[in-house]
């Protein structure tokens, strides 16, 4: 559940300006309907924001309309979304696997 209640599907590389929302499957009128499938984990959306240059800013933060909170916000070359982990790719080409912040 925690691959198809993400805001990415996964495999999916983030380097470029975009905004995921979860559920990743839905389309965005149906978002909050179809995650109330997903129990108990948190509905989050996921960005990648260019700040000029390789560099960009990743960050995923809950969509709770009472309390939202930010759960990443790093810089980083990319970032790719994977089944149980996310692998964030560094300035120097370095990658630090980190659980799935939404989990």
């Amino acid at each position: 559940m925690d691959s198809i209640c993400g805001p990415v599907m996964p495999g999916t590389t983030l380097n470029e300006n975009i905004k995921y929302e979860a559920p990743w499957f839905a389309p965005s009128a149906l978002k909050p309907t179809a995650f109330s499938l997903c129990g108990d984990i948190q509905r989050v959306s996921m960005s990648w924001t260019s700040k000029g240059g390789d560099i960009g800013r990743l960050t995923v933060d809950t969509l709770d309309e009472k309390k939202p909170k930010s759960l990443l916000d790093r810089n980083a070359l990319s970032a790719v979304v994977k089944f149980d982990r996310l692998d964030i790719i560094e300035k120097k080409g370095k990658v630090e696997s980190i659980k799935l912040p939404w989990v």
